[in-house]
Parts: C-alpha cells; structure tokens; sequence
C-alpha cells in the first residue's frame, strides 16, 4: 500500500514540473513575442497612404509606373509596396526620384536617388565623379555607386544618395534611415527591369 502512494506522489510532482515548464516556456515566448513585435513596428513605423500621390515634386503620377520621357524609359512598381515620383531636376536630363514612405519617415520629401540616361560609348570629361578619359561603359562597370541598366547603346543609372535620410538626428533617427533604405532598395529592383518607351 505504501508503494501505492509513493507512486502517487511521483505522479503529482511530475505534473506539478510539467505544469511550471509550460508556463515558463510561454512566457519566454510571449515575452520573445512582445519584444519580435516591437522591433519590427519600429523599422516600420511610418504609417503611410501609398494610394496617393506624394504632395511636393510630383510631375508624372501614374500609380505603379514611373515614366521618364526625356529618357525614354518607364519603371513599373508595386503600389502596395511604396509610391514613387519623380521630376526632371534640370536639362541635363537628370531625374530625382521620390518614396512616399521615405518623405514620411525621414520628414523631407523622401529623396532616394537619381536617374541618368548616357551613351555607352561616350567618352567622360572631367568631372567631381571622375573618370574623365574613359568611356562611360568603361566608368560605370568600376563604380559601386550605380545600379546600370543597358539598353541598347544606352547606359541608365540610378544613384542613391550617401544618406538615407538627410538628417536623422530630427527625421526619426535609425528607425527612419532603415525605412528610407528599404524604400531605395525596393525602388532599385524594380529599376532594374526598366522598360524602353516606343
């Protein structure tokens, strides 16, 4: 008989350790939880409409594409993922291009690069960038700084800025940066599969 209750005993203990275990083991994960949440709310902490156009720079809205005409060249994009905008930024055929989600996170109007049209074979003068004296085929193939499509005879870049975010000390620090890139690097897959416009 005291075997019996012994056996008993033992049976209690190890449903009272089994019971602690599952309840410690779902804290830590409701704990690992709160803190997984958390992290990914505030990389993606900006609430942003990506069904409007952004207010600002904005000349040839057309939701999932941006179209470049002096250049020749349209992008398509998801819309459910970001709005893009562009103006043309002088003669020299040089585009900015616009996130909406990076205006709203870094507080300006959400710059993530430019875009550039040159011929293949044209030979570089001097400029800051360097390179003078090579053909742009040639420059272009050295830089880390261009993401290049070829089209033809044609080079097209797109060049980020050396920031994400201009001034990440008032636009939402490193939460805001890591929007702002995320928006250029969504922005430069799809560039990569520009299209020419007949």
């Amino acid at each position: 008989m005291k075997s019996h209750n012994k056996q008993q005993g033992s049976a209690a203990r190890i449903a009272l350790i089994t019971i602690a275990a599952v309840i410690v083991l779902g804290l830590f994960g409701f704990i690992f939880w709160q803190n997984f949440i958390k992290e990914s709310g505030d990389s993606n902490s900006v609430a942003v409409d990506t069904t409007q156009p952004l207010s600002g720079p904005a000349s040839n809205f057309v939701e999932g594409m941006l179209s470049f005409p002096n250049l020749s060249v349209k992008v398509s994009y998801e819309p459910s993922v970001d709005t893009y905008t562009t103006d043309e930024v002088s003669e020299s055929n040089i585009y900015s291009v616009y996130s909406k989600k990076a205006a709203a996170a870094c507080g300006d109007e959400g710059s993530i690069g430019t875009i550039q049209k040159v011929k293949a074979n044209e030979v570089r003068e001097e400029s800051s960038q360097g390179g003078a004296g090579m053909t742009n085929a040639e420059y272009l193939q050295t830089s880390e700084f261009f993401i290049v499509v070829t089209k033809g005879e044609f080079m097209y870049t797109f060049q980020s800025p050396q920031a994400a975010c201009a001034d990440t000390a008032t636009s939402g620090g490193e939460a805001a940066s890591v929007v702002a890139e995320a928006a250029n690097q969504s922005f430069a897959a799809d560039f990569k599969k520009l299209e020419v416009i007949q």
